[in-house]
């Protein structure tokens, strides 16, 4: 009898807080600088304004549901964004970074390439290390 040895592992990338500050302390800081500039007044206002409106999309977009990725020994790895809950494989490119606070993934699915930032306040810490570890690993 053959034993299988494929193994996978799931892993569930929620909201952070961490992102939401940082995304939060860049809008201030723009905003600031907008009107700290020598900018003519309408000028100002409309910066200002299409600040606010990024500032709304990129705190939805953080506020949304969960990324799922999974890793497999034989088949590598798949991710599935919050819109649909298909796995799709995934090429990681050599730009990504596996870090104690943060980590960068960088990959292509589906002929396009994609960033993924993951903060450690993602994720239970226990997968957070695993994570970084099958990505040395895989990578």
């Amino acid at each position: 009898m053959q034993k299988n040895t494929v193994t996978t592992t799931n892993f569930s990338i929620g909201h952070s807080r961490d992102l939401l500050t940082l995304i939060n302390g860049l809008h201030i800081l723009s905003i600031l600088a907008c009107w700290l500039s020598a900018l003519p007044l309408p000028l100002r206002i409309l910066l200002s304004l299409l600040l606010a409106f990024s500032w709304h999309f990129q705190h939805k977009a953080c506020s949304a549901d969960c990324t799922y990725l999974r890793y497999t020994s034989n088949a590598g790895w798949a991710v599935a964004f919050h819109d649909h809950m298909s796995y799709d494989s995934l090429i990681l490119k050599p730009s990504t970074v596996a870090g104690g606070m943060l980590t960068i993934l960088h990959f292509e699915v589906k002929n396009c390439n994609k960033t993924l930032l993951i903060f450690k306040d993602a994720m239970s810490a226990n997968d957070y290390r695993r994570l970084i570890v099958l990505l040395k690993i895989s990578g």
